[in-house]
């Protein structure tokens, strides 16, 4: 199968993913399933040529980049105070990037989907 370039424009999330070898795939594969099953209101869109999930605006996306995948948060999520639990995984502002899924708890990426939901709710509200 030939690869895409990640400057290709990909027509859907199955596309984009069927692009990446099998390390990065597996990954984004999960934590696709991670943010479908605890953010099951958000709808999934590609944007800038990346996974983007939609909720009250933006509320995450990923993408895989040559050496790193990552996991882009709400704007007004405040990531630092995961910093703790996300130790040895470099986070930049909206941003975790990391090698692997695994490298992350399950239960901690949930938990982090659930404060972007909160707080693209919170927003919402605060504008209407």
């Amino acid at each position: 199968m030939a690869t895409r370039s990640r400057y290709s424009n990909f027509n859907d999330v199955d596309e984009y993913l069927l692009a990446l070898d099998e390390r990065r795939r597996s990954s984004l594969e999960k934590l696709r399933a991670i943010i479908r099953r605890v953010a099951p209101q958000a709808r999934e869109v590609m944007r800038f040529n990346m996974p983007y999930y939609e909720y009250n605006g933006m509320l995450c996306a990923f993408s895989a980049l040559e050496n790193q995948l990552r996991f882009y948060l709400h704007e007004g999520l405040e990531l630092e105070n995961f910093q703790p639990e996300l130790s040895g995984i470099e986070i930049r502002k909206g941003c975790i990037r990391f090698q692997d899924i695994s490298e992350i708890p399950e239960s901690l990426i949930e938990r982090i989907v659930k404060e972007a939901v909160l707080t693209s709710e919170q927003l919402n509200n605060q504008t209407h």
